[in-house]
This record gives structure tokens, sequence and C-alpha cells, in this order.
């Protein structure tokens, strides 16, 4: 069932939408979720990386990850390797709380 859930219907050109985002004047967000280990943060950076160098658009990290321990410093790695902003509250608050003010 979650394996039906989780298959995408349809293709995204994410490159596109966050194109026509900019356009319209709104934010373009993505959240990427998963367990531990499985490669958020480096896939998250490689996209921040795409969307700064072939969309020329501006790109913010949100440290949300609040629970493991060392998350929030591998983000500002990232951030600081692609000279990108991190919004980042630390390891206290809720993550959607950060998630809400970084947008």
């Amino acid at each position: 069932m979650i394996g039906k859930l989780l298959t995408p219907k349809k293709n995204i050109d994410v490159l596109k939408e966050a194109l026509a985002a900019k356009r319209r004047g709104q934010v373009f967000s993505m959240a990427f979720i998963g367990v531990n280990g499985v490669g958020k943060s480096t896939s998250l950076a490689k996209m921040a990386y795409y969307l700064k160098t072939k969309g020329n658009l501006k790109v913010m990290l949100a440290g949300c990850d609040n629970f493991r321990s060392g998350a929030i410093e591998q983000l500002a790695t990232h951030a600081a390797c692609l000279d990108i902003p991190l919004y980042e509250k630390g390891y206290k608050d809720d993550p959607a709380i950060i998630a809400k003010e970084a947008l």
C-alpha cells in the first residue's frame, strides 16, 4: 500500500515548476523525507545546486531535522559549499514551525 502511495502518477519537471513559481512571484518549496542514511541531505544539496545553476534561482535550505544529531551541521556544510543561505533554529523547535518560518 505504501509503495502505491509513494509511486508518482506523473513526471514533474522541477526546474520548470520552480521557474513558473518565480514568474508568478511565488515561493517554490520541496520537502525531502525518508529514514536516516538514505541520502536526503546529499540529494537536497544536488537539487539546490541544479536549481541555482540551471535556473539562475535564489535557493535556500531549511534545517528542519532537529532529531538527528549533526543534521543541521551537515546542511550548513552543504550550504557553505554552495554559497546559499541556511535557515535553521538548532535542535529545539517543532520542525513544522521551522519550515513555515523558512517559507
